[in-house]
């Protein structure tokens, strides 16, 4: 009697664990894009990163240059100060192009919007699309 209560538990214990090992096999999540009703695919990521801070340097000078490749293709390295972050940790990025011309009479917070994804590599530094620069007016008490 013992015996067919043991083995009948077992049986069930086997089916069940069984039944959440299919289970957990259907449960794991997709990691490519699905068209939709469209035809088309759409990204389930954010490919934009946004910056929110100061530059770093005054006029390109020291810690904002203009650099240029072999094959005559331009980049422009910006250093940033990021808001809520101490002085000594600014943030470098490496923008394709000269992309000064964006950056000009910005001297309050800014809001930079770039591509995640770097496009060519200058000496193995990706770098990246810019996309715009914002400035942050300051609040109505400050003006």
């Amino acid at each position: 009697m013992i015996n067919r209560k043991l083995a009948g538990w077992t049986i069930i214990g086997a089916v069940v664990a069984f039944a959440l090992a299919v289970a957990c096999s259907f449960a794991h999540g997709s990691t490519h894009n699905r068209p939709n009703s469209l035809g088309v695919e759409i990204s389930t990521f954010n490919p934009n990163v946004y910056l929110f801070g100061a530059l770093a340097c005054d006029h390109f000078e020291d810690a904002c240059t203009i650099m240029k490749d072999g094959k005559d293709r331009l980049y422009t390295n910006i250093r940033f100060n990021a808001y809520n972050t101490p002085m000594l940790n600014d943030e470098a990025v490496l923008f394709c192009d000269n992309v000064a011309g964006a950056f000009a009479n910005k001297g309050g917070p800014i809001v930079v919007t770039y591509l995640r994804q770097a496009s060519i590599n200058y000496q193995g530094v990706g770098c990246h699309e810019l996309v715009s620069v914002f400035e942050v007016p300051a609040p109505k008490e400050i003006q």
